[in-house]
């Protein structure tokens, strides 16, 4: 049954009808713009875990096992030295994780450096002169590499903070 609107309701009626019409578009817009968050943030997720960071999924065996592989290629390591060598990375990783876990907050880092520097003099008494020398050419560029990481973190942490060089 359909009525005649008198001019009078005719303002009234638009003016209801409008604003319903308003506060769905604006329902809708807060969906879809949610919708693009949470999979922008999801994408961004699986990208991180693509990209190769997928240390702490991996067991102590398994890290252990491709440091191991990864030196026993680089160094071309024979059998007797791949032992040894995977021999002294797990006593390594052992002591460090100890370290991690007797830690409140951060761990000691003067303790972890002293780990690595015992598996370091294991490493040059189980290489020969040759082999110790590419090893620790390796281990600068990733500890440089890493450092580097390090201070652009810092850089945009002061950035993001207002401070930094200026």
């Amino acid at each position: 049954m359909l009525r005649k609107v008198s001019k009078s309701m005719s303002p009234k009626f638009v003016t209801i009808q409008y604003n319903t019409t308003i506060r769905d578009m604006k329902q809708l817009i807060t969906l879809f713009l949610f919708i693009f968050v949470a999979g922008s943030l999801n994408t961004y997720a699986q990208q991180r875990s693509q990209r190769g960071q997928k240390g702490p999924n991996l067991s102590k065996e398994e890290r252990v096992d491709a440091v191991t592989t990864r030196l026993y290629v680089a160094l071309e390591l024979n059998d007797e030295q791949m032992k040894a060598t995977k021999k002294a990375i797990l006593t390594h990783m052992t002591e460090v994780e100890t370290i991690r876990d007797e830690a409140e907050g951060r761990p000691d880092l003067e303790k972890i450096g002293k780990s690595m520097n015992d598996m370091d003099a294991r490493f040059e008494e189980i290489f020969n002169k040759d082999q110790y020398i590419k090893y620790s050419k390796m281990k600068d560029k990733i500890f440089n590499r890493r450092q580097g990481r390090m201070n652009s973190r810092d850089g945009r942490r002061q950035n993001k903070r207002g401070g930094g060089n200026r």
